[in-house]
């Protein structure tokens, strides 16, 4: 019979009538006639257990009683997944009767669950190293095959530990991993899996200074090494730990995740590492250009420039720009009220008049008379070029008072 993990944690009791039904259901008709005594027998419940398991929506359509018979109309594995909030995770191959025993069930579908990890983590990491001399699969036979097992530095058989090298990739499952998947928490977990076989894993990685203490989680060996010469030389390597791996007899169909752990080149995680960089950098707004115009505003072609430039700011701040320099030539006061009202009643013209008008008023302007009115113009286009904040605080103090073009 095939059942599936996700399904059965999901709602343990009544996914035992669910299976049991199916079973019975041999034409595969959707609906079967169940004999209530026999049933509480097999699964050594009360009638009024059986019955409440009937009346799961979860997994039955509908249930009806006739004194010893239950009719059962029950859902598809398909609409049943639709319906789970729970993945359907790890379906697996297994003996019919291993639905009696509650706790057996789960821990096979946990075991599943664990093997289907494994499975998926080997054949993905396979397609991104390319080549199955890179991983390191713990099994007994692959941790007995050898004085030191394939892919390992070293084999501690009795505590089942294998330190791996440092350019293998070690496959398995890890408890947070698998918890996901089904769930259920890891504490749950680990109740149910206590009878597995487990390996713990030790990846290698580079060796820090003498002075350094080991961290939390490190193992750290003195190793002595040959040089060429026949001279020997102590080498001390530092060991990771792995999260926890283990060995299962359960055969499950392959799965597609993400959750995989790959050993990366160090130079290959810088080069990811900028990569993103740059593509974060791409995504960033771009900042406007610091613009300045210094050319003298009374020849005719550094006017007709600066209106050309004029035109490539936004609308709001040309038109600041100009009550801007309205006021400063005016001799209006600088207050909030003078300028929201000048502003305002420019901002009712359109636009081009606006700047048509601003251009006429730039011919009025006179060298060696009008140097300060140059220099505020464009202080003003400096400010509108970068931000909406065009017109300076205190900028009467820019002029004398009484300041006009009038000459």
């Amino acid at each position: 019979m095939r059942l599936f993990a996700g399904l059965i944690l999901s709602q343990p009791t009544a996914s035992q009538l669910y299976f049991y039904a199916r079973q019975h259901d041999v034409k595969g008709s959707g609906w079967c006639r169940l004999s209530i005594k026999l049933t509480a027998k097999y699964f050594k419940k009360s009638t009024s257990t059986i019955l409440r398991w009937a009346r799961n929506c979860f997994y039955f359509h509908d249930a009806e009683v006739r004194k010893d018979r239950l009719y059962l109309r029950y859902k598809s594995i398909h609409k049943v997944k639709k319906s789970s909030k729970t993945p359907s995770h790890a379906s697996f191959m297994a003996d019919p009767n291993i639905i009696k025993d509650l706790n057996s069930l789960k821990s096979i579908c946990y075991e599943a669950a664990i093997a289907r990890q494994q499975d998926s983590c080997y054949h993905i990491v396979q397609k991104l190293t390319g080549s199955s001399k890179q991983i390191f699969l713990p099994s007994m036979e692959n941790l007995q095959s050898s004085k030191n097992a394939k892919g390992c530095e070293y084999v501690d058989r009795e505590d089942l530990k294998a330190f791996v090298k440092r350019h293998v990739i070690p496959i398995g499952a890890s408890q947070s991993t698998v918890s996901k998947k089904v769930g259920r928490s890891t504490t749950t977990l680990r109740k149910y899996i206590s009878h597995l076989p487990k390996v713990h894993i030790w990846w290698r990685t580079y060796h820090r200074s003498k002075s350094d203490e080991t961290p939390n989680y490190y193992y750290k060996i003195t190793v002595t090494k040959k040089r060429k010469d026949g001279s020997t030389r102590k080498e001390g390597r530092l060991y990771r730990r792995m999260p926890n791996y283990y060995f299962c007899d359960v055969y499950t169909k392959r799965e597609q995740t993400k959750e995989v752990f790959v050993v990366a080149d160090p130079c290959q995680a810088i080069d990811e590492k900028k990569r993103q960089i740059l593509q974060i950098v791409a995504q960033m707004p771009k900042k406007r250009s610091r613009r300045s115009f210094n050319a003298d505003l009374t020849t005719s072609l550094a006017q007709a420039n600066f209106i050309e430039r004029l035109w490539e700011l936004p609308a709001d701040r040309i038109v600041s720009l100009i009550a801007g320099t309205y006021m400063y030539a005016a001799g209006l006061p600088d207050e909030k009220e003078v300028k929201d009202q000048v502003i305002e009643k420019m901002s009712s013209s359109p636009i081009t008049q606006i700047v048509q008008l601003f251009e006429n008023t730039l011919a009025l302007i006179k060298p060696e008379v009008d140097d300060r009115l140059q220099d505020y113009i464009k202080l003003l286009y400096r400010r509108a070029s970068k931000s909406c904040w065009v017109i300076p605080p205190l900028w009467e103090t820019y002029r004398t008072p009484g300041y006009s073009l009038q000459h």
